[in-house]
C-alpha cells in the first residue's frame, strides 16, 4: 500500500481536563447536534478526491496539527483552517476560518471588487492587487519608465488620477514582475501555468479573466466564463451553500448536508 496523503484524527470529542467521560456525554445530549458537513479533498493534479463527513463542531485541517493533517504539503500551515459550529450565527451555523497560516486561504469566486493587498489565483498563477496613494506622475517630457523598478511593466502613459494600482505578479512569497494599470480595462489569459495580461478592450479570447474599473474609480475582478478558475483571498467565510477553496496545492469542496 502507498503511503497516505493526509492523516485523520480519529478522535472526534476530547474531555476538558476537569471532565469525566460521563459528563462530556451529558453535556453533548443536552445540545442539539448541528447537519454534518461534506468535505471533499482534492490534492494537486488530482480529478477525483476523497470525501469525508465532519461532525465536530471544532474540526481543524493542518500540516502538523489538527483532524485532518497533509503532512506532504509544505506551503499548507501546522494549523492552517478551523471549521467550527455555532448555534449563534445565521444559516446552517457553520463557518471556516484561517488560523493566521502564512501562504492563506482561498475560496473560489465568481467576481468581486479588488481593494488595497486583495491577493487572488488566476488558474497556478498567484497575483497581489496595491493600491498606492502616494503616487506622483511624471512631469511634462519626463519619461514615466524611469520612475519604475527593473521587475515594473508600464503598459501605457499613467492616468491623471490621485492614486496608482499595481498587479503584482508573486513568486512563492516574494512580489515578482509589477503592473502599472492605467487602462480602464484588462485581461489575463493563456493556459493555467503561462498567464498573459492585456491591457484595453481590443484583446478577445473567452477563456480570459477579466479586469475593469468601473465609473466609481473601483477595481473589479470576474471570471468571466473562464476555465482558468478564480480564487480570493479569504480569512473566513460562512458555510451556507457549496464552496470551494484551497489551501497550499490541496483544493476542497465543503458542502452543508441539507440546503
Amino acid at each position: 500500500m502507498g503511503k497516505a496523503l493526509f492523516n485523520m484524527n480519529e478522535s472526534a470529542i476530547v474531555p476538558e481536563s476537569n471532565e469525566n467521560a460521563a459528563d462530556v456525554r451529558f453535556r453533548l445530549r443536552s445540545k442539539p447536534r448541528p447537519d454534518p458537513l461534506e468535505l471533499t479533498i482534492n490534492p494537486s493534479g488530482k480529478r477525483r478526491g476523497e470525501t469525508i463527513w465532519i461532525r465536530n463542531p471544532n474540526f481543524v485541517i493542518g500540516r502538523k496539527h489538527g483532524d485532518l493533517r497533509i503532512g506532504i504539503d509544505q506551503s499548507i500551515s501546522a494549523r492552517h483552517v478551523r471549521i467550527s459550529y455555532s448555534a449563534n450565527r445565521v444559516g446552517t451555523g457553520w463557518g471556516l476560518f484561517d488560523l493566521g497560516s502564512r501562504n492563506g486561504t482561498f475560496a473560489r469566486a465568481e467576481n468581486f471588487v479588488l481593494d488595497g493587498n486583495a491577493e487572488f489565483y488566476v488558474g497556478q498563477n498567484r497575483f497581489r492587487f496595491v493600491v498606492s496613494h502616494s503616487y506622483s506622475l511624471p512631469a511634462d517630457g519626463e519619461n514615466p519608465d524611469s520612475m519604475l523598478s527593473d521587475s515594473t511593466i508600464a503598459l501605457s502613459q499613467p492616468p491623471a488620477v490621485e492614486y496608482a494600482a499595481w498587479l503584482i505578479q508573486m513568486q512563492g512569497s516574494m512580489e515578482g514582475t509589477r503592473i502599472l494599470l492605467t487602462e480602464n480595462e484588462y485581461h489575463i489569459g493563456g493556459n493555467r501555468r503561462t498567464l498573459q495580461i492585456h491591457p484595453g478592450t481590443g484583446f478577445h479570447d473567452k477563456n480570459c479573466i477579466q479586469i475593469v474599473r468601473n465609473t466609481g474609480n473601483l477595481w473589479c475582478i470576474e471570471r468571466n466564463h473562464s476555465s482558468l478558475g478564480l480564487w480570493r483571498r479569504v480569512s473566513r467565510f460562512a458555510v451556507n451553500r457549496p464552496v470551494q477553496f484551497k489551501i497550499g496545492s490541496h483544493s476542497f469542496l465543503i458542502r452543508p448536508a441539507r440546503g
